[in-house]
């Protein structure tokens, strides 16, 4: 087997196993649609960094999630920053897309049968749920999901020491998810996580960090996109 075999062999076990762990969690059809997601936002990751020229080798699907794959450092902040911040951007437009659909089966636009209207109706409702919410989560402040990423390429440098504090930012949030959700994949999490969570690549340092404009408007993005998501969560009732 050489090595182009060993990893599409690799791919197609971890998408297995995943695949298996979501639909033991929460069926099949509810991991169908996390599949989709996780496996465009990964992708809207990986078209961040060829849009900024850094170099990509894929992605990989793993139980609870997916991982992208960069193969060389960026060179300043803002391509961590717009690096982290593709996959969730994909996201978003999932969902809006989903709350499209969801509108336009509401009002029955395309004058569908009760029963097709029920059934896309019911799709597109979980799919904006499902999607919101697991989107929300990963733009939580926690290190080294896509919210602690985006928080440490907006405030990160060699002179303020802000990486001391991303991992006790990212267990504190990581236990207020758990106290409000009291879910066990909170703790599967924090096991899997437990080496990385708020501790930085030693390679995240870099010459260009954020000044304070950059700073501010990192932060405008960062939390334009979690008030977008609560956003698609209230259009549909959930919240």
């Amino acid at each position: 087997m050489n090595q182009k075999q060993k990893k599409i062999f690799i791919w197609v076990g971890l998408t297995a196993l995943t695949f298996a762990f979501f639909s033991f969690l929460s069926g099949f059809w509810y991991a169908l649609t996390l599949m989709l997601m996780i496996g465009l936002h990964e992708c809207g990751h990986l078209l961040a960094a060829k849009r900024v020229g850094v170099k990509t080798a894929g992605f990989y699907f793993i139980p609870l999630g997916g991982v992208a794959l960069i193969k060389e450092n960026p060179s300043d902040q803002w391509k961590k920053f717009i690096i982290a911040y593709g996959g969730p951007l994909v996201g978003l437009i999932l969902c809006v897309l989903a709350v499209g659909v969801w509108l336009s089966c509401r009002f029955n636009i395309f004058n569908i049968t009760p029963e097709t209207q029920h059934l896309i109706n019911n799709l597109s409702l979980n799919a904006i749920f499902i999607w919101s919410v697991i989107n929300i989560f990963n733009l939580l402040p926690i290190y080294p999901f896509d919210g602690g990423r985006l928080l440490a390429a907006i405030h990160i440098n060699r002179k303020n020491g802000f990486e001391k504090y991303l991992l006790y930012i990212s267990w504190i949030f990581l236990g207020v998810a758990f106290i409000f959700t009291g879910s066990v994949i909170i703790i599967f999490i924090g096991i899997m996580f437990y080496k990385m969570i708020g501790r930085l690549e030693p390679n995240y340092f870099v010459h260009k960090p954020f000044n304070g404009k950059n700073i501010f408007f990192g932060w405008l993005l960062y939390l334009g996109l979690i008030i977008a998501f609560i956003a698609c969560l209230l259009v549909t009732d959930y919240i």
